[in-house]
C-alpha cells in the first residue's frame, strides 16, 4: 500500500491515494511531497522536511522554562481513511462540561459528514484566547494529590471554570497528575470550542470567533499536535518503547482537534494555534487559569475520596 507524505501544503500530513495527496500539493507554491512504500517512511519524511517555528522533542519529560512564548503547531499526522482510529469522543464527565452532541464520522477522525461538505467561508469577527492550566499538589507523597484545572475566557465569562479532577475521573483508579491536570484542562477548552462550531451554542456569533489556546505546558499542547499521530501509528508506545501515558485522555482528545482544524480549514482561518507562556511571568491570562486551576484543586478537597 502506498503512502503520499505532504510535508508542506494545504493539509501537511499521510495520504494514502494519489487523488487525496494531489489537492493538498497541486498548486500549493513550495509543497513538498513524496511517495513511500510504509508509513514510517512518510513520517520520517515529514518530520525532516516540514517548516516550522518550535521543534519539540519526542518524549514526555517535564515542561521547559522557555520563556519566550512560541507557535506550537499541530503535527501533520492527518491520515485519510485511518486504520487506527481513537473511540468516539466522549466529553468530560458533568462538572462545568458541556458534551460533544454530533455523531462522529470515523472516517475523518470525529469530522460529521454533513460538516464535510460545508463551503462557507467567514472572517472571524475577533480573535479569542483561551488559557488552560493545571494544578496538583502532594505528587510524590502518599496519598492522592489535591489536583485541578482552569479554562480562563475573559473577565465575567460564564464559561471560565474552575474543576476538581475528582469530578471527571475517579482518583481512586487514576492517580492525579500535573499533567493530567494540563490535559484536561486543554481538552475542556476545545470540547467548548467544538460545541461552538458544532452549533450547540444559543449564541450563533460565537460560530464566528477564531481561538487560539495559550498554555505554559509544552507537554499537555505536543502531546495532541506533534506527538499523538506517531503514537497512534506505533501502537501507542513513546520513543522508548514504553506505553504513553496519559493516553485515555489524548486519544479523545486528538478527534476534537481535528474537527475544529476541519472547521478552521473551511473558514481559511488555518489550524487553531497553540502559544506557550512561561508560567508565573506575570501574564494575565495565565495568572487567571492558574488561579482557577488552584480553586478547582481546593475543591478536590470536597470529593467523596477526601471526607
Amino acid at each position: 500500500m502506498p503512502f503520499y507524505a505532504v510535508a508542506r501544503g494545504v493539509r501537511p500530513g499521510i495520504y494514502k491515494t494519489w487523488d487525496s495527496c494531489k489537492k493538498n500539493v497541486l498548486g500549493y507554491k513550495g509543497a513538498v511531497y513524496k511517495k513511500f512504500n510504509s508509513s514510517q517512511q512518510a513520517q520520517e519524511f515529514i518530520l525532516a522536511n516540514r517548516s516550522r517555528r518550535y521543534q519539540p522533542k519526542d518524549d514526555e519529560s517535564s515542561d521547559s522554562d522557555i520563556e519566550t512564548p512560541s507557535v506550537l503547531p499541530m503535527g501533520p499526522f492527518v491520515v485519510d481513511e485511518p486504520t487506527v482510529l481513537p473511540p468516539v469522543v466522549v466529553g468530560l464527565a458533568r462538572h462545568a462540561m458541556s458534551q460533544l452532541r454530533f455523531r462522529l464520522d470515523e472516517r475523518f477522525l470525529g469530522i460529521p459528514k454533513a460538516f464535510m461538505r460545508t463551503e462557507t467561508k467567514h472572517p472571524p469577527t475577533q480573535m479569542k484566547r483561551v488559557y488552560v492550566d493545571g494544578a496538583s499538589r502532594g505528587n510524590g507523597r502518599k496519598g492522592t494529590p489535591i489536583s485541578g484545572y482552569g479554562v480562563f475566557y475573559g473577565a465575567g465569562d460564564a464559561r471560565n471554570a474552575a474543576v476538581p479532577l475528582c469530578d471527571v475521573e475517579d482518583a481512586a483508579v487514576t492517580k492525579p497528575t500535573n499533567q493530567r491536570a494540563e490535559l484536561l484542562a486543554m481538552k475542556h477548552a476545545l470540547t467548548d470550542i467544538a460545541n461552538e462550531i458544532h452549533g450547540d451554542s444559543e449564541d450563533a456569533q460565537l460560530q464566528s470567533i477564531r481561538y487560539q489556546i495559550y498554555s505554559d505546558s509544552r507537554y499537555a499542547a505536543n502531546c495532541i499536535t506533534e506527538w499523538c499521530g506517531k503514537w497512534i501509528a506505533n501502537g501507542w508506545k513513546n520513543g522508548q518503547g514504553n506505553a504513553v501515558a496519559n493516553k485515555d485522555i489524548i486519544e479523545t482528545t486528538y478527534p476534537i482537534l481535528n474537527y475544529i482544524n476541519e472547521y478552521y480549514s473551511n473558514q481559511n482561518w488555518g489550524r487553531l494555534e497553540f502559544f506557550h507562556v512561561a508560567g508565573h511571568s506575570g501574564d494575565y491570562g495565565n495568572e487567571m487559569a492558574d488561579k482557577l486551576a488552584n480553586e478547582g484543586a481546593d475543591l478536590m478537597q470536597k470529593c467523596t475520596i477526601h471526607r
